[in-house]
C-alpha cells in the first residue's frame, strides 16, 4: 500500500525523509485505502512518525511492526 509521498520543508530547516513508502495491511478489498494521510505539521527536526502513529480506517489492520519508522524530519543541509 503506497503511503502519500511529498517532500516538505519546515521553517526550522527540516526536511521530511520517507523511510517506508509502502505499508502492508490486512483488510477486505472494499476497505483497502488508496493512501494514508499523515499530518506532519507538528514535527520538528529529529522527530519521526511510527507505524503506530498512522490513523487506520475501520476494517484495516496494519501488518507492519508498530515501532517501525515511516518518515522522519531531518535537518536540511
Amino acid at each position: 500500500m503506497p503511503a502519500a509521498a511529498q517532500t516538505t520543508f519546515f521553517y526550522t530547516k527540516g526536511l521530511i525523509v520517507h523511510s517506508k513508502r509502502r505499508l502492508l495491511v490486512k483488510c477486505a478489498g472494499k476497505d483497502l485505502p488508496n493512501a494514508f494521510i499523515v499530518d506532519v505539521t507538528p514535527l520538528d527536526v529529529g522527530d519521526s512518525v511510527l507505524v503506530r502513529d498512522i490513523p487506520v480506517p475501520a476494517g484495516v489492520v496494519m501488518r507492519e511492526p508498530e515501532s517501525v519508522a515511516v518518515l522522519g524530519c531531518v535537518k536540511a543541509k
